[in-house]
């Protein structure tokens, strides 16, 4: 992941290995950096391969099976718990949006965007969720109506919200 190619990620996970500290990083690693995949700018496949090399207990999990994340974050948290050491959880993902909102993802092929679109995990849970009897057709139906409201109703308040004012630009920032 992008991220985890910064300077300061290395640094964080030293100083929480060397300190001890109780932490459990998570690498959401969707497989791209910006435009760039991910194995153009890292020599190895996973970031749990590199912070093992500060002496970090990491783990890969599917990052596309809710399951598989909660079961997984659920033993580390209780690892660290009970150790008090750093650990990290790497999602295998893929990004299926772009970058930034208008990108159009045209640098991505479109054979490896379909594949990773059949694995997107909310249609899987969505199914599973259905099939196993967990939440009915209707519950669905009704769920995503209330979102979208939510969501409308955050958009207006938004859209009629004044401007803040010029003289806040620099509050809050420190580089």
């Amino acid at each position: 992941d992008g991220a985890a190619c910064e300077g300061i990620f290395h640094e964080a996970v030293n100083l929480a290995v060397t300190w001890k500290l109780s932490i459990l990083f998570v690498c959401e690693n969707n497989q791209w950096q910006a435009y760039v995949p991910r194995m153009q700018a890292m020599a190895v496949p996973h970031v749990a391969d590199w912070v093992a090399g500060h002496g970090l207990v990491a783990r890969v999990v599917d990052g596309n099976d809710v399951d598989a994340v909660h079961a997984q974050a659920r033993a580390m948290v209780e690892a660290i718990r009970a150790d008090g050491r750093p650990r990290l959880l790497e999602l295998d993902t893929y990004r299926l949006r772009g970058h930034f909102e208008p990108d159009d993802q045209a640098y991505v092929p479109a054979d490896e965007r379909q594949s990773a679109l059949a694995r997107d995990p909310l249609p899987r849970q969505t199914q599973r969720l259905l099939a196993e009897r967990v939440i009915a057709a209707g519950e669905l139906a009704a769920l995503r109506d209330r979102v979208a409201t939510t969501v409308q109703a955050a958009l207006a308040f938004a859209e009629a919200s004044p401007w803040p004012d010029p003289s806040e630009r620099s509050t809050d920032v420190y580089a």
